[in-house]
């Protein structure tokens, strides 16, 4: 698998490797750690993985680019020295390698489409190669083996692009397991018993509808937000709660640890995916939170925006809202506090949803596309060599 993040680890990532591994194929995460500051070779639950140090910025174009050509280089110079089968590029920035390894090593090309690439960088990208990618990543598509979409409309680019096979992996998660002890001390600590707790894990950026949100809950009475994460946001939010005379009832938690947030969602009463039409790409994919209130079996509130939308109006686990207009954010929270009855039918919606939007139903779904492509073969360690990618 290639990679352009340093594996820290990348959450669907991991789920897919380690899916794969069971389903009998071997697995190396080939990734690109730009602060040089993570284990060079490191295992993670089994998966093996290989940092490649390049030292480059985040988020900056020009600074960019000489470290994405000693990246690529590094890739397909680590690459061409081992058995490969498959060659599995996260993202379209490993795509170009990962197409010339597997033209080198005659192997299976596999492109994970989590977001439409060109969309995403251009905020920070000069005009002409936004152009350029929106015009080369067709191209890409149609020479991929299998291109695995995050959600039906992401699906919908592949294969207008001309892909020969696509299949949809969420990004889903099992049903939580029970978390009744570390869900009842995080509520004593944020709230009191008779409170609606709304939260909200993830970071603090513009086009979230963090704002709309903040104002929304000083309107109503008995609810609190908990927001955990940091990002630019974070000192207007907390300036605009104090204004507002709500600072005690929206709570920063700063940072949360990745294994400590199935336990907050199992505190909250209600989870938020506010996402705004600023950036294509939150039309285009399905926020993790969405699926995580799916696995904690609790309502959320949605915008009323691409796919994420759709999927809360049929499956009827949440309520859908313009992420802008404040009052009708409001009114949700007023809802799913003073209604009892149409709470406990979002939540039960919720938990019906539990199968069809869990990770080993996605899990399942990703080894049958794997299969008609590359059929797994079990290796014994012994004469296996270097695993494949």
């Amino acid at each position: 698998m290639f990679l352009a993040n340093p594996f820290k680890p990348d959450l669907r990532v991991k789920k897919e490797a380690l899916s794969l591994q069971r389903a009998g194929y071997e697995v190396r995460v080939l990734s690109w750690d730009r602060e040089c500051r993570f284990p060079q070779h490191e295992g993670i639950d089994g998966v093996k993985v290989t940092r490649i140090r390049v030292a480059a910025p985040y988020g900056r174009f020009l600074p960019l680019v000489p470290g994405f050509f000693l990246f690529y280089l590094n890739l397909v110079l680590k690459s061409i020295r081992v058995n490969i089968d498959a060659v599995h590029c996260h993202d379209m920035d490993t795509l170009l390698p990962g197409l010339l390894v597997s033209r080198l090593k005659r192997a299976v090309l596999v492109y994970d489409m989590h977001e439409s690439y060109p969309d995403f960088i251009s905020t920070f990208a000069p005009r002409g190669l936004v152009w350029l990618l929106r015009l080369a990543e067709p191209m890409l598509i149609r020479r991929t083996d299998l291109v695995i979409a995050t959600s039906s409309m992401i699906a919908d680019i592949a294969a207008r692009a001309g892909a020969g096979k696509v299949i949809v992996v969420m990004n889903c998660f099992d049903p939580l397991p029970p978390l009744a002890d570390e869900a009842r001390e995080i509520r004593r600590s944020l709230i009191r018993e008779d409170e609606l707790l709304i939260v909200y894990v993830g970071g603090l950026f513009a086009g979230r509808g963090l704002e709309e949100v903040v104002e929304a809950v000083s309107m109503v009475d008995g609810v609190k937000l908990f927001m955990g994460g940091y990002g630019p946001l974070e000192g207007d939010l907390r300036s605009l709660a104090a204004k507002l005379g709500a600072a005690d009832k929206v709570i920063f938690g700063g940072e949360i640890d990745p294994a400590n947030v199935p336990a907050y969602d199992a505190a909250a009463d209600v989870l938020l995916a506010m996402y705004k039409a600023t950036d294509p790409n939150n039309v285009l994919t399905i926020p993790n939170k969405l699926f995580e209130s799916i696995a904690a079996a609790k309502p959320i509130v949605v915008s009323n925006i691409g796919e994420k939308s759709r999927l809360v109006s049929a499956e009827g686990n949440g309520i859908v809202v313009d992420p802008s207009d404040v009052g009708a954010i409001a009114q949700a929270f007023r809802t799913l506090k003073g209604d009892p009855r149409g709470y406990e039918a979002m939540a039960s919606s919720a938990k019906r949803c539990q199968e069809r939007y869990s990770w080993a139903r996605m899990a399942a779904i990703l080894n049958e596309g794997y299969a008609a492509v590359l059929p797994a073969r079990t290796v014994p360690p012994a004469v296996s060599g270097s695993p494949p990618c």
